[in-house]
């Protein structure tokens, strides 16, 4: 929740370096990938939220649905879509 607050309180970058501080204690937590994965795809680094998200759904497969309709993934899934088209 604290990434949250930073994020409506600060910016995107401070909420995100917050999140990070998890990195050593939240491996087996997808919501902790998954949130991480927003951050990314918001930030524009869509290959990184690629990869979080899948390791979010990996721990917990309801993620696959909740992926493909949280706002802050759009990026990520129109980038995804494109590359899906692209082949």
């Amino acid at each position: 929740m604290g990434a949250y607050f930073i994020r409506r309180s600060e910016d995107l970058d401070a909420a995100y370096d917050f999140m990070k501080m998890g990195d050593g204690c939240c491996g087996e937590s997808a919501i902790w990938w998954f949130n991480l994965a927003c951050y990314e795809a918001q930030r524009g680094q869509l290959d990184a939220a690629d990869e979080l998200v899948k390791q979010a759904i990996a721990l917990d497969g309801d993620y696959k649905d909740l992926a493909e309709k949280d706002e802050d993934l759009q990026p990520w899934r129109e980038e995804r879509d494109r590359r899906a088209g692209a082949n």
